[in-house]
């Protein structure tokens, strides 16, 4: 029987590395293996960082097929995805665009030795050396080797997330033995450890788990569909040099199609229209500094009024 993310979230890429900190080295393999589709795109977005600014570097292409972009060609901005197809169902194929052994040969040659290689005209399909079957660890290890090992002039589009710096990583006390998380203020939450917060603790339906991105200044999360093609994305801006101080709050204009949604922001925030530039900015009322818990108060907000969130508040959280 599958489990529910939830379940095993504590098993996953944060349960690695606080087992590693009592000295336990071994890996749940069993339940990374057990995900389905949708568990995996959110393990996904857990274990990996963008550093450019493009949508759908990891996205569910189809109903059973997962596409993550590994790198591009500085030279020509060519991409190069990974495709991995029958997640759930079905068999189970690796493959990158057969053009990636002559741009990145250095790493094709080593893959060669690591793995089973086959190829067609279109495709190189990739498979365990020792004949076993294609697993999501297999998946998940592959993609930390390519980008690990390519090098520059690519520019790698992920990088896997330096999960010891994080906050909220620190702050999960369940690996001592303790049923109950430590208390803490929020509020002292820097950019990334605000963003692996929201991961922890909200997840996002299959369309929405496509736009949440994080730069340098910046991190924004889908939240809503306003018609049936359009994504909103709540945008949360940082003062330039400083991970700790918030600047502004964004949405689309496009929330205007949501009447009791924009009723209850009118209600707790003083909403700026920036001239018409096509996103709103929020301000909390009576305050002067925008925090955390204002974000988290906002993303609340749009879950209980917005009329398609993408966006929902995890069980037991």
């Amino acid at each position: 029987m599958v489990k529910k993310f939830e379940e095993f979230i504590g098993e996953s890429v944060w349960g690695d590395i606080r087992r590693k900190s009592l000295g336990q080295e071994s890996r749940i393999e069993d339940d990374i293996n057990s995900m389905d589709k949708l568990q995996l795109l959110d393990y996904l977005h857990k274990r990996y960082i963008s550093t450019v600014k493009q949508d759908q570097i990891i996205s569910a292409e189809t109903l059973d097929k997962i596409m993550i972009t590994i790198c591009i060609d500085s030279k020509n901005s060519t991409p190069y995805y990974m495709i991995y197809d029958g997640v759930e169902r079905g068999k189970k194929r690796i493959s990158l665009p057969n053009s990636f052994q002559a741009v990145v040969y250095s790493t094709f040659k080593k893959m060669k030795d690591m793995y089973n290689i086959i190829q067609d005209r279109v495709c190189i399909y990739m498979s365990p050396k020792d004949g076993s079957e294609i697993t999501n660890k297999f998946f998940i290890d592959l993609v930390d080797f390519l980008l690990t090992d390519i090098q520059k002039p690519f520019i790698k589009v992920l990088k896997i997330r330096d999960l010891n710096e994080s906050v909220w990583a620190d702050l999960r006390k369940k690996s001592l033995g303790q049923e109950e998380r430590l208390e803490f203020d929020v509020n002292s939450l820097d950019r990334n450890g605000l963003y692996d917060y929201v991961l922890d603790n909200y997840g996002f339906t299959e369309k929405g788990s496509l736009g949440a991105y994080i730069s340098k200044e910046f991190f924004q999360i889908p939240v809503f569909f306003w018609d049936s093609s359009h994504l909103v994305h709540l945008i949360i801006k940082y003062v330039p040099g400083n991970d700790n101080e918030i600047k502004e709050i964004h949405i689309d204009t496009s929330v205007n199609t949501c009447k009791k949604l924009v009723q209850k922001f009118k209600e707790d925030f003083i909403i700026d229209d920036n001239g018409g530039f096509g996103l709103f900015t929020l301000y909390p009322q009576g305050k002067k500094n925008i925090t955390n818990r204002d974000y988290l108060n906002i993303i609340d907000i749009i879950i209980q009024y917005a009329n398609n969130p993408v966006i929902y508040k995890k069980e037991n959280q």
